[in-house]
Order: structure tokens, then C-alpha cells, then sequence
């Protein structure tokens, strides 16, 4: 229903404070996106007649072309193919400006055109009278012309331009300032142009509402409408405003009388233009139903389901995919796979992870959901470890495990490959171990699980894994001396059989001393006394019957103890 309504609030106000908004917006809008850029070719034809077409990309719908040749003639909105007559041989700058809703970029061209074969004699000129009733005549006084001119009248209150003879009569509906162009065309053989302008000021016109709104629109990509205002008997500095039919509100706008909207669901939206005119205070409105058949409404999510081998199952419950959308997963471990709205996969360890699943719908509406799931039900432990030399003790080495699909559960027994016992405990990711003699080691972790279930079924079982580095030890000094002011020690063989010598020197204020041998459980295993001449001392140590292993050496003088480690092995 179109209805026409006197409006209370004041228009020029609105229309004052929206102007000054537009200008500031074109000053601030001249810039260029990287997301689209404008570009173009052209092409010579005869006399001066040239084709400029457009190969600007990266836009989205409904894009605005303006032209201007560099020639004087100003810019020239218009399609995708501008044609131009050039009147003079010469090198111009030729411009495109293009923008849509989001984006604006220009392109120049430097334009070189020597076909101008005949001369152009055209010189446009008109005069103006006035009548009654917002009527005014313009009489074309231009020279040059010839049976073939054609006359193109523009009367400054619409963007329209009017073939027209050399007089040309229009009636103008309000009152105000105009600018009114004349352009005129020698198609005959000079092919040449003219145009020239004057501002005229109407004061006879009919000062009633003339407002007669309609509009049309254009299904662009996901859920994208250009709507285009074809209203008739506009003013100038008319304020368009659109409602848009979806519970959004109004889109306001000074003078946007083609906007571009995109529609979050499809279905038919009825669609209101409401036109208000700024010289008088009438306005007009008309509603239409737009139709949406392509906004982008997914709504995506899934499923999934565990089996008993550690591979699970997953089936999209997404809302809004159309016939043909893919469907992309990826499972976070670093593995994804185009394929169909279920899939199945297999996880080759225990633990968290975050699967996306991402459905692109015909026409390129695109939707992603992530969720987290956590792997529990595949038996999958797998060793490793890392490890560095500690850089301040010498032969002492640190070791971080790195292994996968371990739990809070998860039991680690580090061997050390020098004979010397493991180290081993429930969550014991990181270790340090001495090296006493520098060569290599086969250092060995396992890991294993201490609750069940770790395999859904009906054969739950615990897992095991081992891992073995060699460690090339070459930052050790040896058992002789540990302690820092220790006299000097010289053990051999070390490591032994259990049959070694210890002399030691260094013992000049000493008579006797006593040699105690430990486990590493802090268990005496031997004790005797060795006699001190001459500050050294010499003894032969026998532990046939001791196991392999370390064990702590003590030598116990009146004043100190020296302390060393020797190696059992056998």
C-alpha cells in the first residue's frame, strides 16, 4: 500500500546534519582497500571514438562505475563499458572509480589518442526563458551543429539526461537552484562532443508533494539485495529510508537511494522505501516483498560416537546445508579430510582434542563450530624423552619425557644404562641422573597405565611402552673425588669386580683413618682401619661378595671426612 503522510519533524535539520556527514564521508572514503581493485582496458575506434571497459576484481554486488576521459568533460557515472569521443589528439588521463557497499579503489590510465581526423566544430550554448508553473524553455545557441547533432538536455533536479531537439521545454516541481547541462553530439563525420552548463533559479514552480516512491532489487551471494530506488518526482537532498523487513530497523541514509543488504535468513521480507522531501514537508512510502532464497543460515554442529579400537564417529546435525555444501573436518591432531556430513576416524593416541567441522554451502555461505572431545578408549601409550647436560655438574644429565597418550595415571621407570638403579614413579616425567665415567649409556624410559580401562570391550588391558637413547657422556671427571677439599684420590680399577685399590696422599696431619664402604641405601657393607705414613695410605679392598652397583666410599680422619663413589661390576 502506498500512502502519503504529512511529516512533523523537520527534514532540513536531518538533511543538514546528513549532508555534512556525506562530505565528510567522501573526504574520509577515498581510500584504497587491498581487498578489491579497480582496473580497465580500452580500445580506439574512429575520430576520436574510444571503449573503455572494466576488469576491476575483488567487489562485491552492486558496484558503482564512475568515468572521467580527462578531457574536461568531468565524471560520468555509468556501466562496466564507457564510451567517450575524444575532440582533440593529445594524451589524457583517463579515471575509473569503482566502489560497492565496502570497498572503493580508482585506476588511471595514461591515454594517448591520435585518430582525430576532422576537426570539431561543435560549441554548445544555450539560452533559458521561463513560463508559469515551474516551466522553463532552453533554446540551444550552439555553433557548429549540422543535421546530425544530437542535443542532450540534463535539467539538474535528477540524474536523468533527455534526448531532446534544440529547444527543449521542462517543468520543474520545486522551487531552487539547478544545474542544467547541454551536450551536443556531431554524429555525422566529425564524430565529435561538446557540452557546456548554467545554474538557473526556479521560482514559479508548484510547490505541492510530487513524491511517487517505487524501487526494484537484485539477489546477489549469500543472502546479499541491491536495492535501487526508481521513485519519480524526487527532490534534491531527499532523505530515502529502508525498511528492510527482517526485525533489523531502518537503514538510513542521505540520498542512498541504492543500498546493498544482506539477509541473515532466507524467506520473503517486506521491504518499505519511505521518501521525504527536503523543500517541502511531504513524503511518500511503498512496501515491497523481497524474496530471499540465498542468505547463509547455517547453523552447524555434530555428533560423536566412540567405538571400542580408539576410533570415533562423527555425524553433522547441521541446520541450513543445501543440496551439494561440503563438509570439511578437521580432527586436531593435525589431520582433516574433505568428505561427506559423517565421517569416521581413528586417534592414534589417548588425550584432548578440538575437531572443527566447516560446511560451505553452493554460492560460498561458509560455517564453522568447533568441539572438544577427549580420546580415552584406544590403548596407545608411546615413549620418548628428551634430555640435556647440565651445564654447572660434570657427567650430571637432565631427562623430560615427551611421550604420548599418557594420563595422570601413567607409571615411568627411567633406566640408566651405568648399572647404577632406576629411578621410577607415578607421574615422573622429568629425571636428573650423574654419569661418573664419560662413554656411552643406553638410558631407557617406560611408561605404562595403572588404572583401567584404558580399551572399551570386553578385554580391557594395561598398556606399555619403552623408548632407549644412547647417551654419549662426555662431560664426566670420574668417581675419585667428590668432596671439595678432599686430599687426592687415586681408586683402581674403578669400576671393578668388587677387588680394588685405594691410596690416598695428601694426609700429613693424620695417623689413622678409617675406610667405611655404603650402599646407596645408606647400608655399611665395610669397615676397617688403614694406617697413615708419611700423610698416605694404601689399601687393597675386597667385596667379592657385593652386588653390582654404586656405592659411597668414606674416609674418616680425626679432623674430616673425604667422601668418593665407586662402581661394582662384575
Amino acid at each position: 500500500m502506498k500512502t502519503t503522510t504529512n511529516q512533523t519533524k523537520s527534514p532540513f535539520r536531518k538533511n543538514l546534519l546528513l549532508g555534512i556527514f556525506l562530505l565528510c564521508g567522501i573526504t574520509f572514503s577515498s581510500f584504497n582497500s587491498s581487498a578489491c581493485t579497480a582496473a580497465f582496458t580500452y580500445s580506439a575506434g574512429v575520430n576520436g571514438h574510444y571503449t573503455f571497459t572494466s576488469t576491476s576484481y575483488g567487489f562485491g554486488g552492486g558496484i558503482i562505475y564512475s568515468w572521467n576521459a580527462g578531457d574536461g568533460s568531468g565524471w560520468q557515472n555509468g556501466s562496466s563499458t564507457f564510451n567517450h569521443i575524444f575532440t582533440t589528439n593529445g594524451t589524457f588521463h583517463v579515471k575509473l572509480a569503482a566502489n560497492d557497499s565496502l570497498c572503493y579503489d580508482t585506476a588511471t590510465v595514461l591515454v594517448t589518442v591520435s585518430n582525430v581526423t576532422i576537426p570539431c566544430t561543435l560549441a554548445a550554448g544555450f539560452n533559458v526563458s521561463y513560463g508559469a508553473g515551474g516551466q522553463v524553455t532552453f533554446t540551444s545557441t550552439s555553433a557548429g551543429t549540422n543535421a546530425y547533432t544530437f542535443y542532450y538536455w540534463a535539467p539538474g533536479d535528477s540524474n536523468q539526461r533527455y534526448q531532446e531537439h534544440s529547444v527543449y521545454t521542462h517543468t520543474y516541481l520545486w522551487n531552487g537552484y539547478y544545474t542544467v547541462w547541454l551536450t551536443v553530439e556531431d554524429t555525422g563525420n566529425a564524430y565529435c562532443i561538446d557540452s557546456t552548463s548554467k545554474i538557473i533559479e526556479v521560482t514559479n514552480a508548484d510547490s505541492g508533494c510530487h513524491v511517487h516512491p517505487s524501487f526494484t532489487y537484485t539477489l546477489d551471494t549469500n543472502g546479499q539485495v541491491t536495492l535501487h530506488s526508481t521513485s519519480r518526482g524526487v527532490p534534491p537532498w531527499s532523505m530515502f529510508e529502508w525498511t528492510m523487513g527482517d526485525t533489523v530497523g531502518q537503514v538510513d541514509g542521505y540520498n542512498d537511494s541504492t543500498i546493498v543488504y544482506t539477509y541473515a535468513y532466507n524467506g520473503t521480507h517486506y521491504v518499505t522505501l519511505y521518501i521525504t522531501s527536503d523543500s517541502s514537508v511531504c513524503g511518500d512510502s511503498i512496501t515491497i516483498p523481497v524474496t530471499v532464497s540465498n542468505a547463509c543460515n547455517l547453523n552447524v554442529n555434530f555428533t560423536y560416537q566412540y567405538d571400542s579400537s580408539g576410533q570415533v564417529k562423527f555425524t553433522s546435525t547441521t541446520l541450513g546445508a543445501h543440496p551439494g555444501a561440503q563438509y570439511g573436518w578437521s580432527f586436531g591432531d593435525s589431520t582433516s579430510v574433505n568428505a561427506s556430513d559423517t565421517v569416521t576416524h581413528a586417534y592414534p593416541f589417548i588425550g584432548n582434542y578440538n575437531v572443527t567441522l566447516t560446511v560451505v554451502n553452493p554460492g560460498g555461505c561458509t560455517v564453522s563450530y568447533t568441539l572438544p572431545i577427549n580420546i580415552y578408549n584406544k590403548d596407545s601409550l608411546q615413549a620418548r624423552f628428551i634430555y640435556h647436560a647440565d651445564t654447572l655438574n660434570a657427567g650430571k644429565y637432565h631427562f623430560t619425557s615427551t611421550s604420548r597418550g599418557t594420563d595422570a595415571y601413567t607409571y615411568y621407570k627411567w633406566i640408566w644404562g651405568d648399572a647404577t638403579p632406576s629411578d621410577s614413579g607415578l607421574g615422573l616425567d622429568t629425571a636428573s641422573h650423574v654419569y661418573y665415567h664419560n662413554g656411552p649409556y643406553n638410558a631407557t624410559l617406560t611408561i605404562w597405565y595403572t588404572i583401567l580401562p584404558h580399551s572399551m570391550g570386553s578385554a580391557p588391558r594395561y598398556d606399555l611402552s619403552s623408548y632407549t637413547l644412547v647417551i654419549n657422556v662426555t662431560t664426566s671427571t670420574g668417581l675419585q673425588t667428590l668432596s671439595g677439599d678432599s686430599p687426592v684420590y687415586n681408586i683402581y680399577p674403578n669400576p671393578n669386580d668388587g677387588s680394588f685399590n685405594i691410596s690416598v696422599n695428601g694426609l700429613a696431619n693424620e695417623k689413622n683413618a678409617e675406610i667405611r664402604i655404603s650402599n646407596m641405601m645408606g647400608q655399611v657393607i665395610y669397615q676397617s682401619n688403614a694406617a697413615v705414613n708419611g700423610g698416605k695410605a694404601l689399601n687393597t679392598i675386597n667385596l667379592q661378595n657385593a652386588a653390582n652397583g654404586i656405592y659411597l666410599l668414606q674416609i674418616i680422619t680425626a679432623d674430616n671426612t673425604y667422601t668418593s663413589r665407586i662402581a661394582i661390576q662384575k
